[in-house]
């Protein structure tokens, strides 16, 4: 499953909604917080120079709300796109997951003499890229950066397929129900999970990426305010 290709079915027109939606909400939030600041008594400078310099935050903080959802609305945006793509493509993922567990499982495995990560990082780099190591080096930045990003999301996602059902169940030697070890005698995974399972586990491992990409916007972005809110905090104690 190439997860590079599946980009090419996302709705690029969302963005300039998605764009709108966020700049709009982010520009009223700052309003918010301007009139809120203003009746707080926030923005009261004694002298003149700093009456003068204090509305520059009427100006800031507006721009600094933009900015930030500027930033926020594509990753956001690429964000619910790649889960619509993944629901639409339920079949694929379904089948990627599958011929993993097919090939990739032994019974050495199942006793535990590998380790998840070991199995997973093995399939990946002996089966789905095989073939495009040396081709890595021709390609541009911006593809060798969302082949590292594939790479990290498939290992994310196969090693939690294995995880969930296939070593937990396998492993247990005592207590294992009759349709879990029949399943694995056939090497028949298939009965292992649910109908619509192998998707909502890659749709946990995308929305854990990013919900790793929010936080850490939201860190920055709170950062950024630790600047006003210093400012205003002398003002109110140096009295200037």
């Amino acid at each position: 499953m190439d997860y590079i290709d599946i980009l090419a079915e996302i709705n690029y027109l969302s963005y300039i909604g998605a764009f709108i939606k966020w700049i709009l909400l982010f520009l009223v939030l700052s309003i918010i917080v301007l009139i809120s600041s203003s009746r707080l008594g926030l923005f009261k400078r004694q002298k003149k120079i700093s009456r003068i310099l204090v509305k520059l935050y009427y100006i800031f903080i507006p721009i600094y709300f933009i900015i930030f959802a500027v930033k926020l609305a594509p990753i956001r945006n690429s964000h619910t796109q790649i889960n619509k793509v993944i629901e639409d493509n339920k079949v694929a993922v379904t089948d990627f997951a599958f011929d993993f567990l097919n090939s990739a499982i032994s019974d050495s495995v199942l006793q535990g003499e590998l380790s998840v990560q070991q199995t997973v990082a093995n399939y990946l780099n002996k089966t789905v890229y095989s073939d495009s190591i040396d081709n890595q080096s021709t390609k541009g930045f911006g593809r060798k950066f969302l082949y590292k990003i594939k790479k990290k999301i498939e290992f994310s996602y196969l090693s939690k397929v294995l995880e969930s059902r296939v070593i937990k169940e396998a492993t247990s030697l005592v207590g294992i129900n009759k349709k879990t070890g029949k399943a694995i005698y056939k090497t028949s995974f298939h009965d292992l999970f649910e109908n619509g399972e192998l998707v909502e586990i890659l749709t946990m491992v995308i929305d854990s990426f990013f919900y790793k990409v929010y936080k850490s916007m939201i860190i920055i972005f709170l950062i950024g305010l630790i600047f006003p809110t210093i400012e205003i905090l002398l003002s109110r104690h140096y009295k200037y």
